[in-house]
């Protein structure tokens, strides 16, 4: 097995084309907002809280986005997202619904969470998210 996670973490997974990409929860639930790129394609990350192992990928486009700033960790998920436009997007179990204009959407993407020997053991060549 791989050597960078210990065997029985739990990662956030999702393959796009012929690319794999693993997040560790453990870095995603410090982070709780990754703006990433898998195989051509800008995704969003994003992680509940400590005591929730909650977290999921959505489609960003060319948009960045950031936590607002009342978003309170413990409470899982955020419930919305703010672009560097200043947009609010609200999170939905499909898609990412922009407040200003709910005809813009953007999709989430299938994922699951899996402990690491498990992904690795079907995916070397899994790409591994360690942090910024």
């Amino acid at each position: 097995c791989d050597s960078r996670l210990n065997i029985k973490d739990q990662v956030l997974v999702l393959s796009i084309g012929d690319v794999s990409k693993a997040y560790p929860l453990k870095v995603l639930q410090q982070e709780r907002i990754v703006n990433d790129t898998v195989s051509g394609v800008n995704l969003v990350v994003l992680s509940g809280s400590n005591r929730s192992l909650g977290a999921a990928i959505y489609v960003r486009k060319e948009k960045t986005f950031g936590l607002p700033a009342d978003y309170d960790p413990e409470s899982g998920l955020p419930k919305s997202l703010f672009d560097t436009d200043g947009s609010e997007w609200q999170l939905t179990e499909e898609v990412l619904v922009s407040v200003a204009d709910p005809s813009q959407t953007l999709q989430r993407m299938p994922s699951h969470q899996v402990f690491w020997f498990g992904w690795f053991a079907f995916h070397p060549d899994t790409e591994l998210f360690e942090g910024p």
